[in-house]
């Protein structure tokens, strides 16, 4: 008995360790597979893919995993939202297979998108034709990012749709990529229009803790070596990262008591703390000027709206009153331009 049973032992172990090591994934008919196929990380999904590399799979298999692939996030429209006032709307998706696989390159190519309200298409990819991207992570969120027109009051709905194919890499000799499979995909969210002011969707956040950190970070360094192409161009950077957005026109004049002028409207995003540079050609007076007064304003025209452009229902725009920022005049050469971006 004592045999027996460690016999009876022995082969359950072996039995476990064996099923363990053998890979079932690779035994089981391609219909299965289909039917157990989940996210870019999942067993059976590595097996269909794989058997799609060695060519294994037959047209309808190679459709049906494609298709199971593809997720689609539902549209979000920001609502309710002031009429009359583009916004940007993004319809995004995944595709959950491996993101890299052995001699593999991905390469998305967006052949149409189209967006209609009430049924009725208002803007569309017929003038902009397919565009192509690689794409090393499938499964990652992706998206197509568009602007609403601004609609007049009501409830609408909001429909997008875009022609997605996948391909794999070009080939050498200028061979065209190989499309392996195309989606149709599509998403629709109602938003209600109101006939209010856009600044009465966003919330003013100005409290003098806020204004003294945005007054201690937002700097412009003085004794700028402007090179012709920068003439009158001067870098900043909003660092460190700021714990609200910031949006506010910002303006300029030459130190003294004039005027100020608009320069652009100001934002930076929650937590950034990137390098800006400040363009000052247009501001009257600034060629005789050896310090220039910079300040942002929070409540001008545009900036709310720039505001819900960016999806942000609350903003911050400080006051930043007489900076003075020593500005470096260069005359211009013959045949130099003074204007240009940096």
């Amino acid at each position: 008995m004592v045999v027996i049973s460690l016999s009876l032992a022995v082969l359950a172990v072996g039995g476990y360790y064996a099923y363990r090591m053998v890979n079932w994934h690779r035994l089981m008919p391609t219909g299965l597979l289909l039917s157990l196929q989940g996210d870019e990380k999942d067993p059976a999904t590595t097996e269909l893919l794989r058997r799609h590399q060695a060519g294994q799979l037959s047209i309808a298999h190679t459709k049906g995993m494609f298709a199971q692939a593809m997720e689609v996030v539902p549209l979000t429209v920001m609502t309710p939202f002031p009429a009359r006032v583009e916004s940007r709307i993004s319809l995004m998706h995944r595709i959950r297979l491996p993101g890299t696989m052995p001699g593999y390159q991905w390469w998305m190519r967006r052949d149409a998108w189209a967006i209609a309200v009430d049924g009725h298409v208002v803007s569309s990819s017929a003038q902009t034709g397919p565009e192509a991207y690689q794409t090393s992570r499938l499964a990652s969120p992706a998206g197509l990012s568009l602007t609403l027109p601004g609609l007049e009051p009501g409830t609408h709905e909001v429909r997008v749709e875009q022609t997605l194919t996948l391909t794999t890499q070009a080939g050498s000799a200028g061979r065209p990529p190989t499309p392996l499979h195309t989606w149709r995909i599509a998403s629709a969210a109602t938003t209600v229009i109101e006939d209010r002011p856009a600044r009465e969707y966003v919330k003013l956040v100005l409290t003098p803790e806020l204004t003294a950190q945005l007054e201690a970070v937002v700097q412009i360094p003085g004794n700028v070596d402007f090179s012709p192409l920068w003439r009158y161009t001067v870098p900043y950077r909003t660092s460190p990262a700021l714990p609200v957005a910031i949006v506010g026109e910002l303006q300029a004049r030459p130190s003294g008591d004039g005027p100020f002028h608009r320069l652009e409207i100001l934002e930076n995003e929650k937590g950034s703390g990137r390098a800006r540079y400040l363009k000052l050609d247009s501001v009257p007076g600034i060629e005789g000027a050896s310090h220039v007064d910079i300040r942002i304003v929070p409540d001008a025209p545009g900036v709310a709206e720039k505001a819900l452009w960016l999806g942000i229902r609350q903003y911050y725009g400080g006051l930043i009153e007489r900076f003075n920022v020593p500005v470096t005049h260069q005359p211009p050469s013959d045949g130099e331009s003074t204007g240009g971006e940096p």
